[in-house]
């Protein structure tokens, strides 16, 4: 599944995604697929806003926007693309510290690359589908690329506490483990949406043939 073409209709796509995130609009549903921490690091307010999109980027995340006290991010996962957006911003600035929340949810059901991938993800924004553990994976990412990159850079960033919030689900694992994950992505992916055309344009009357002679 590496197809240049793929990944570039992916990244041609992530920001719309990342921008609408259907799937991270319905509270409760949205948990089963977002993870949620806050950090407390001895830094500066500063010094940490200049850090972090230059350790997002060298991780491989791509930085959306950014102010004085948020920053937005999406990062597309390697083999069926789906988007990940990341959401980091000041809670709390104390005299010697600063607490970041950390929020890192799917932005939809269908990975990126999907062919107008907003027309299918918005009608299925309701599905509480499990994200295997890959939202906490990315928040450990970014954790890691903090202090690491933070140590090189000589900013000497130190993570004084941690707090989950929202763990996300790793319901998917024992099927993952049970079930190949090409005949997953098959049924998921090929199967439903063409199901759903299909339906679509059974009901809509398009495919009707106008015989001669009919009024």
């Amino acid at each position: 599944f590496r197809n240049p073409m793929v990944f570039l209709i992916s990244k041609h796509q992530a920001p719309s995604l990342a921008s609408w995130r259907p799937a991270l609009w319905i509270p409760g549903i949205r948990d089963f697929h977002r993870a949620q921490v806050q950090w407390r690091l001895g830094c500066d307010h500063q010094t940490l806003m200049e850090v972090i999109p230059a350790v997002l980027r060298a991780g491989g995340f791509i930085v959306y926007s950014q102010d004085s006290g948020k920053i937005t991010a999406g990062h597309l996962s390697n083999e069926l693309q789906f988007l990940h957006h990341v959401t980091i911003r000041i809670a709390r600035q104390q005299p010697s510290s600063v607490v970041l929340e950390v929020t890192c949810g799917s932005a939809a059901v269908c990975p990126a690359w999907v062919p107008l991938v907003l027309l299918f993800s918005i009608p299925l924004c309701w599905i509480p589908f499990p994200d295997c553990g890959e939202n906490e994976r990315l928040l450990e990412k970014i954790k890691r690329l903090l202090l690491v990159q933070g140590a090189k850079m000589n900013y000497g960033i130190l993570m004084l506490d941690e707090r989950h919030t929202a763990r996300g689900s790793t319901a998917c694992k024992e099927v993952s483990a049970a079930m190949p994950a090409t005949m997953v992505f098959f049924i998921v992916f090929i199967m439903g949406p063409a199901l759903l055309v299909l339906t679509f344009l059974n009901f809509s009357g398009i495919t009707r043939v106008a015989y001669h002679g009919q009024t």
